[in-house]
């Protein structure tokens, strides 16, 4: 796992190389031993892994630099981006998911290290939402403030029905194609009453905390 910022990220392209690094030797040398060859010493191993970890981050901060500068230099419907984001793919480290905010919209869009541009068309676009007493009502909660303390790219859905509003708010950081990703879900009645705040790491299946009325 590797920090970035206030959040942590599973590398399992790390984790594979520090295993060889710590196994390999070990193996190597229960081969040996089997053969009655002498013992190397396994430092070797160590200093792999210690290198493969410096390669790694760098080639990780080479291509997230990259990145950042070909999203920022696009246009967004016509709109200049405010803030951006580059998040890496598990295992690639060319492959990164771009997140764009502009002043209407978000955008989600992947992008590669290797290429010389990126093709604002390609995005998936989410609308921010426009200001609501129930949004408003959403966001003051408890799970509504740690999310929103947590989330870096924020896209929230506020909708109405015969029972009252159900207002969905996720990290497009995490977004993926079937819809799962870092979900806050926030459940009030007609008069703006909440009956139940929830949180799901998937898009799905919530945990559900009710609220007493």
């Amino acid at each position: 796992m590797v920090r970035l910022g206030h959040h942590v990220y599973f590398r399992p392209l790390l984790l594979l190389l520090l295993c060889l690094g710590l196994g390999l030797p070990t193996l190597l040398r229960l081969v040996a031993e089997e053969v009655g060859a002498r013992r190397s010493r396994p430092a070797w191993g160590a200093l792999f892994s210690l290198c493969a970890l410096l390669f790694l981050w760098g080639l990780r901060d080479v291509a997230h630099r990259r990145v950042l500068g070909l999203l920022e230099a696009q246009n967004y419907a016509d709109q200049t981006a405010l803030h951006v984001g580059a998040f890496p793919s598990p295992f690639n480290p060319f492959a990164w998911t771009g997140v764009v905010e502009t002043d209407t919209t978000y955008e989600v869009l992947s992008v590669s290290a290797l290429e010389n541009d990126v093709d604002p068309r390609s995005a998936l676009e989410f609308h921010k939402p426009p200001d609501s007493p129930a949004l408003d009502v959403a966001l003051q909660t408890r799970t509504g403030r740690i999310f929103m303390d947590f989330a870096r790219f924020p896209w929230a859905e506020a909708d109405e029905s015969d029972e009252g509003f159900d207002v969905q708010i996720r990290d497009l950081r995490f977004y993926s194609n079937n819809g799962g990703g870092f979900l806050t879900e926030i459940k009030m009645d007609k008069a703006l009453r909440v009956s139940s705040e929830s949180f799901s790491f998937t898009g799905q299946g919530a945990t559900e905390s009710r609220v007493e009325k």
